[in-house]
């Protein structure tokens, strides 16, 4: 099994990533192999998460807080909340 670290490298390399949005250096990108939503700033990720259709939000994990976070609304208002509070790792 790979490392959380091993992970996040491989998913930057990775070609099989669709941009589904983007706000400044912010990305809000889907992983077709791992069926999972990414955030990235200036190419790096920086948080992974999931739509979860039921509660109808996505679900975020974020670097320095405990669980996910969920955003209501789409892409964008994901990317906002990221660069409202400049988080950038």
């Amino acid at each position: 099994m790979k490392s959380y670290k091993e992970f996040k490298k491989s998913i930057e390399l990775d070609e099989k990533i669709n941009v589904l949005a983007t706000l400044g250096d912010y990305e809000f990108c889907k992983d077709t192999n791992d069926d999972i939503n990414l955030v990235k700033y200036k190419g790096k990720v920086i948080s992974t998460g999931d739509y979860d259709s039921g509660a109808d939000a996505w679900f975020m994990s974020i670097k320095g807080t405990k669980g996910q976070k969920a955003f209501e609304g789409d892409a964008i208002s994901v990317l906002k909340h990221f660069k409202k509070n400049k988080i950038t790792e």
